[in-house]
């Protein structure tokens, strides 16, 4: 099984394309019913510092995301218009469509989330 997170080091973050690829898996896996509902899992992809602006103001850090997102129901959603912005060699900025941000960083050759925000989309 592949380490979750893993599989692109630091030094293949040149790569734009591979590391576009990898983190929209990433960014995708956290919207399934399995990774959401694995405390484990959760563990490993989010950094000991990650905290959450939610859609409705709210802060989270990762220990309440550990604890309340396996007793969420899970959302259907897709991801669009999805960006990767280098802001350092182990850290990236994603964005997406519904008004999502997350920021993902190198550690020891796990990629973690250390930030994600949420926008409330008024139709």
């Amino acid at each position: 099984m592949q380490k979750v997170g893993g599989s692109i080091p630091p030094g293949s973050t040149r790569n734009i394309a591979l590391m576009h690829d990898h983190l929209y898996q990433l960014e995708l896996s956290l919207l399934t019913s399995e990774i959401r509902k694995s405390p484990k899992v959760l563990n490993l992809l989010l950094a000991e510092e990650f905290s959450e602006f939610g859609s409705l103001g709210k802060i989270y850090n990762k220990q309440t995301i550990i604890t309340t997102l396996p007793l969420e129901d899970v959302i259907k959603g897709t991801i669009k218009d999805f960006n990767v912005t280098e802001l350092s060699k182990e850290v990236m900025l994603v964005t997406y469509r519904a008004l999502r941000s997350s920021i993902w960083r190198n550690n020891a050759d796990r990629w973690q989330m250390i930030f994600h925000q949420g926008t409330l989309i008024r139709q």
